[in-house]
This record gives structure tokens, C-alpha cells and sequence, in this order.
């Protein structure tokens, strides 16, 4: 399995790790690839089960769905945020994120990461459309130009869930705390909040 995307080009490599069920992570990634090219950098996706991340650091708090001030504030700031980016931002039907997680590594293995990333997203947070249906994750599938009998026996091996485990575990080892988060070098950034910080980063480290 490998984490880039298409790209063969670049010789810089910033990694996103993210989850499908994150919706700062799908407002970072409207930005994210087009500051990676701008400074000449390629982007790895790491897909990240977010409770995971939290309990690796040691975070055993409450989730944002059991604090209801904390919800009704974190609906407003993403409001905030997609009005500023010019998106649409809608909840989804459900948060069943399983498949669509265990997908974006074939994504990977197939290089094709952020193309499934712009189809998913769009179904699931700028449409608000159900992550764990059948027909929107076929419908997304097809849009790519992948064989669902492929997909299928993909999910069926148990591979997705494997790698999960194994990214899980290389975040936590990096420090990772919560989602998304961008590295470069050594570097962490945590939360689309830390675009900008970012961005200056990657402007003066282009070569």
C-alpha cells in the first residue's frame, strides 16, 4: 500500500492525515492540494480513525457529540468556515465512515487519493449525503472509473482494516492528537485553523 497520489513529480511530500467523517478535514483539503502546488509539493493521504488518535494521546474526554453547547458552536464555526471558502457544508444522513475509510486506501494503492477524496467529500459534506449508503459509495466508486466486483473483494479481504490499524498506530507514534493534522519534516500542524501557518512553511522550504 502506498499513501502518495498521482503525482511523480514532486520532490517534497507534505502528509495529510485526515478522516472521511471529519469535517475540518474535508475544509483542509479544498485548500490543502492547491498550496501544495503552488510551493511544489506532493501531498500523502493518511487516513485516521479519530477516536483512536484522541485515546493514543491519552484524550478519554467526552466526543464534540456529547457536549451539546460544544455542537451547537462547532455547527456555527463550520458554518463560518465553508461561507469563507465559498462551499457548501451540509451534515450528513448518518457518519457510517467504515467503508468509505477502508476505501481510501485502495484510493492510495491505486494513486488516485485525492481524486477519491474530491468525490467522497463532495457526497458526504457538501451534499450531506449518507457516508455508509451502498448506492453513494457505488456512486462514487463508478465516478472513478473502478470495477465494483474489485471493491467488493477488496472489502470482503479485510485489507482497509488493516492498514487503518497500522496508520493508527504510525500517528500516534508521531504524536498526532486529533485530525486533521499536516506534517512536513518534522513539523505538525493540527486543524484547518493552521492553514496560513502552514502555507508560510512550505513557501520558505520550496526548493
Amino acid at each position: 500500500m502506498t499513501s502518495d497520489d498521482s503525482s511523480k513529480t514532486k520532490k517534497r511530500r507534505a502528509r495529510l492525515l485526515f478522516g472521511i467523517v471529519s469535517p475540518y478535514s474535508y475544509l483542509a483539503h479544498i485548500k490543502l492540494p492547491a498550496m501544495a502546488d503552488r510551493h511544489g509539493y506532493s501531498i500523502a493521504y493518511h487516513p485516521v480513525d479519530v477516536m483512536q488518535a484522541k485515546l493514543g494521546a491519552g484524550n478519554t474526554g467526552p466526543s464534540t457529540h456529547d457536549m451539546p453547547i460544544k455542537r451547537r458552536y462547532i455547527r456555527e464555526d463550520l458554518r463560518r468556515w465553508a461561507d469563507s471558502y465559498g462551499v457548501s457544508l451540509i451534515f450528513p444522513e448518518n457518519f457510517e465512515s467504515r467503508r468509505l475509510t477502508a476505501l481510501a486506501f485502495l484510493a492510495n494503492d491505486k494513486r488516485c487519493a485525492r481524486t477519491f477524496l474530491d468525490a467522497a467529500w463532495d457526497r458526504v459534506w457538501a451534499k450531506g449525503g449518507p457516508m455508509g449508503d451502498e448506492g453513494l459509495i457505488k456512486d462514487i466508486t463508478d465516478s472513478l472509473g473502478w470495477n465494483w466486483d474489485e471493491v467488493l473483494a477488496f472489502e470482503r479481504s479485510g485489507e482497509g482494516e488493516r492498514w487503518l490499524v497500522a496508520s493508527n498506530t504510525a500517528a500516534t507514534e508521531r504524536g498526532v492528537f486529533g485530525i486533521p493534522a499536516m506534517l512536513v519534516d518534522d513539523q505538525m500542524w493540527w486543524g484547518n485553523d493552521r492553514l496560513a501557518f502552514l502555507d508560510s512553511y512550505l513557501k520558505e522550504n520550496a526548493k
